[in-house]
């Protein structure tokens, strides 16, 4: 399962339209992924996502910084224990929103066969609503708001 792991993250940094279908490679047939705006079953869905994301932006750039791989003692019963923790950089340039550039990180989990059988993303979504001209000033203006400042 790490080169399983390893494999993935190597598809990741290098991955573009042209080899987005790689990833049959490395996921599980009943995958779930999940991110602040996608919830999707299936390694075609989440294959389409992808060269959805290729299609709607340019200069998509994965980086992954940091990766952790955690082995457990198989429990009867569930045999999905085997997870990895990646902590990434993503960017994009979008016509509607301009220049994406955001930190990240994904839990995945591995199936018996050693695939991935669940990815979850875990990002700040606002980055996104606060490139859009209005929404963005008033999101900023909220977060002014509750943020601490030093008295």
């Amino acid at each position: 399962m790490k080169s399983c792991l390893q494999g993935y993250i190597d598809l990741l940094e290098s991955l573009s339209l042209d080899n987005v279908e790689q990833l049959y490679e490395y996921v599980a047939e009943e995958i779930v992924f999940s991110d602040p705006f996608n919830r999707i079953s299936g390694s075609k869905a989440y294959v389409g996502l992808l060269k959805d994301m290729f299609e709607k932006l340019d200069n998509v750039q994965f980086t992954v910084y940091e990766s952790l791989y955690q082995e457990k003692e198989q429990l009867v019963g569930n045999p999905e224990n085997n997870t990895a923790y990646l902590y990434w950089n993503f960017s994009a340039n979008s016509g509607a929103t301009g220049k994406l550039n955001f930190d990240g990180s994904s839990r995945l989990v591995f199936n018996q066969g050693g695939k991935i059988s669940s990815h979850q993303d875990f990002w700040d979504g606002s980055v996104i609503f606060q490139k859009i001209p209005i929404l963005g000033a008033i999101l900023q203006a909220i977060k002014n708001k509750i943020s601490y400042h030093k008295g």
